[in-house]
């Protein structure tokens, strides 16, 4: 590519820079609190006391009354003067004690508690209009939340739950343009940093400072789970969406299967393989027919099974992208053409083989689908909204869940970095989403109101049992130890072992990147038009050429 074709400019990542103090909490009592001094015995001493003669005290009672701003202070001065005669002359001599007792007063202040019935009055009457992915959890909040939210406030909300592409059609279209159609938008943690680069979002942290009235001080941000720092400029450390949807990508299996084969989850991709096999000769007899695994690969989910589920746990991490020289060859740094890689797709082929022959059309969730229809008795990546959502269905379904067979490298990589070094290693995807609100947006405070109310703790409860996608670490609380956990294992799982995931790579590319570079070539491999070093080969010399004309 001819050097003056390439931007050489990189884009910052993020538009607003200047650090603002963080939103204090209100209380719901307001306190005043004073300091109070009081002066101890002021004595004058005179006079000799040989031979003298002392008149009777005489006590003097001063009030004065000192009005300030923010209090009304009385205070009482006592004096006791002693006169005492030495003859004539008359020489008196005056001691005088002032004790000073204060008596305050302070003001009424009365604070109301947070309602947004009340919070939303000037805003009665007004209609949001909301787009979404038509996911298990958006599906739940609009199902039980959103009445709730319009009877409590007024507020109408007309709310599409769309698909992935055409969601992303509305929303772009909607930012490009400014034309202020929506005014809450769904926003997938891997498309956040190009929102926020473009200056398409509204700084939720600055909006609720600068509108203190419409703030619930039940809202409680630092409440969310590791999954909410996906959503913060890593510069200010503001929130530019607010989770409410979040799941591992990781191993779900059916336990009745597992226990009629008399077999354990398997901790390596050898094992995982080895397990696959022997399901899928055991159920050659069974109706229906159990095949040995499954996994999402129709269209666009197929790189995604690759970069999220199969490329983590073998290795690969950031999408093989090296964060640090922005590259995805070997010979340039990064993972995308190594032997890792190339693992991960020979191990995808073997179970390709022992997958049933409808595994072409599985699309996010089509293998919870067969896990729950009897087809497949396992999937080692997948969504855990739809495992949630498959037991809503049927709560009889015997589904748990488990860490990713992992490469034993990568456990150790994983285990060797911080907890909040997410992208050095990591175990498999953090996937999810959040509600911003962006920029174009008419209804600015309604659409506070409304983000608010259906990322708090109530709504985080509700995406949790419904579809496994919790939020909020005291929901977690709650959940860990309920029958739900104790039958699938999974919010135990999210507690405790959360941090060895992690959320889509913190670079601004990806929806280009997935649908112009990755998706073609994935597709090729897969489909065996290219053998796979030659496939990753070229995937990661066409990756390099274009993130260095992107400026990097």
């Amino acid at each position: 590519m001819p050097s003056e074709n390439r931007r050489k400019k990189k884009e910052a990542d993020t538009i607003l820079r200047k650090k603002l103090s963080r939103r204090a909490a209100l209380s719901t009592a307001g306190k005043v609190a004073v300091g109070v001094v009081v002066a101890g015995v002021i004595a004058g001493v005179g006079g000799y006391y040989a031979g003298s003669a002392a008149a009777p005290g005489k006590t003097v009672t001063e009030t004065k009354t000192v009005t300030g701003p923010a209090s009304t202070v009385t205070v009482t001065k006592t004096e006791t003067v002693t006169k005492t005669v030495t003859g004539k002359p008359t020489t008196v001599v005056t001691t005088v004690t002032t004790p000073t007792t204060p008596t305050v007063t302070t003001p009424t202040t009365t604070v109301k508690p947070f309602s947004y019935k009340e919070a939303a009055k000037p805003y009665k009457g007004v209609t949001l209009r909301v787009v979404t992915e038509n996911t298990p959890p958006a599906v739940a909040l609009k199902e039980e939340m959103v009445p709730k939210f319009e009877e409590e406030t007024g507020i109408h909300v007309e709310w599409e739950a769309v698909s992935w592409g055409d969601m992303y059609a509305k929303e772009i279209s909607d930012l490009e343009a400014g034309s202020g159609v929506y005014d809450a938008i769904y926003i997938e943690q891997d498309i956040i940093y190009t929102y926020m680069g473009r200056g398409w979002l509204t700084d939720l942290t600055h909006f609720g400072d600068t509108h203190p009235e419409l703030v619930d001080p039940n809202f409680e941000p630092d409440d969310f789970t590791s999954f909410g720092d996906a959503f913060k400029d890593p510069t200010t450390g503001h929130f530019y969406a607010y989770p409410y949807e979040a799941f591992l990508k990781t191993y779900w299996y059916r336990e009745d299967m597992y226990e009629e084969l008399g077999v354990k989850p398997a901790e390596t991709w050898d094992e995982f393989i080895e397990l696959s096999k022997k399901f899928y000769e055991w159920g050659k007899d069974k109706e229906p027919r159990v095949y040995g695994c499954g996994f999402q690969m129709i269209g666009i989910t197929l790189p995604y099974l690759f970069v999220e589920g199969f490329f983590p746990p073998h290795g690969v991490y950031t999408w093989g992208i090296s964060l640090e020289k922005m590259r995805a060859s070997v010979e340039k740094g990064g993972t995308l053409n190594s032997d890792r890689a190339i693992k991960a797709f020979e191990d995808f082929f073997e179970l390709l083989e022992l997958a049933p022959p409808e595994v072409k059309t599985f699309s996010w969730g089509g293998n919870v689908d067969a896990m729950a229809a009897g087809r497949t008795p396992h999937g080692p990546c997948e969504y855990s909204e739809s495992a949630g959502a498959a037991l809503r269905k049927n709560p009889d379904l015997r589904i748990r869940c488990a860490l990713p067979p992992l490469e034993p490298f990568v456990k150790e990589e994983v285990m060797a970095r911080a907890k909040t070094d997410y992208w050095k290693a990591y175990v498999n995807y953090y996937d999810g989403g959040a509600f911003g609100i962006p920029y174009c947006s008419k209804n600015k405070e309604a659409a506070y109101l409304f983000v608010q109310y259906m990322t708090g703790k109530e709504g985080s409860m509700v995406t949790a049992t419904r579809s496994f996608a919790p939020t909020r670490k005291s929901v977690l609380d709650e959940l860990v130890g309920s029958d739900l956990d104790k039958k699938t294992g999974y919010f135990s799982l999210v507690k405790e072992k959360d941090w060895m995931y992690a959320p889509a790579p913190p670079f601004r590319e990806h929806k280009l990147l997935i649908e112009r570079f990755y998706d073609k070539w994935i597709h090729k491999i897969v489909a065996k038009e290219v053998g796979i070093k030659e496939g990753l080969d070229q995937l990661a010399a066409e990756l390099d050429e274009m993130l260095e004309a992107l400026g990097y």
